[in-house]
């Protein structure tokens, strides 16, 4: 059987969404557990950037990503009604929603040991919705069967991901992956 990594949960971010704590990440990325960047991003929490001195990194790198998601989906991540560990089709594959202005974002964090690709969350479809892997920044087509939206995605193992399901009828953004902060010009994107 595979062990699991458990991603912590901060039960105050969705107890009382509308006060924030403050993540200031220590830099540290050590052993099999999700790092302190995993679980800012997962978990929806905001970020006090204070990195521009790292040299490049996977955290840098992380940061990075995860500050150009937030930015283009702020009002998901603003969410005063974001829900903790929604169900997954996944073992070992835990999932928080953040509902936004015509749009549901997903963070995502597969805790096996090995890749998982296949069904990854199963979620009521709308007529005209649009489904992205904003984390690798590509268009997704779920089978939709009765009424729900079978969406699958590949996560390396002890990795995060990232859905948005789009009801506005324009789709979701795809230039989020496509900006790079690793030159360091822009170290805090929003304060997100």
């Amino acid at each position: 059987s595979d062990l699991i990594t458990e991603m912590p949960l901060n039960v105050q971010r969705f107890s009382t969404p509308t006060y924030r704590t403050i993540g200031l990440p220590g830099y540290i990325e050590v052993g099999s557990k999700p790092s302190q960047v995993d679980a800012l991003f997962f978990n929806g929490e905001a970020i006090q950037e204070d990195t521009y001195r790292l040299h490049h990194s996977r955290i840098r790198e992380r940061l990075n990503h995860s500050y150009l998601v937030k930015k283009e989906y702020t009002d998901c991540f603003n969410s005063p009604n974001p829900v903790p560990r929604v169900d997954t089709q996944a073992r070992g594959v835990v999932a928080n929603l953040f509902p936004g202005d015509n749009r549901k974002l997903w963070t995502l964090f597969n805790g096996r040991p090995r890749t998982y690709s296949g069904v990854v969350l199963e979620v009521p479809h709308h007529e005209g919705a649009t489904y992205r892997d904003v984390w690798n920044n590509r268009d997704l087509t779920p089978v939709i069967e009765n009424g729900m939206a079978k969406i699958s995605l590949r996560i390396d193992p002890q990795h995060l991901g990232c859905v948005v399901q789009d009801l506005s009828g324009k789709g979701a953004s795809a230039n989020v992956a496509t900006k790079s902060l690793s030159d360091g010009s822009d170290t805090n994107p929003g304060g997100l």
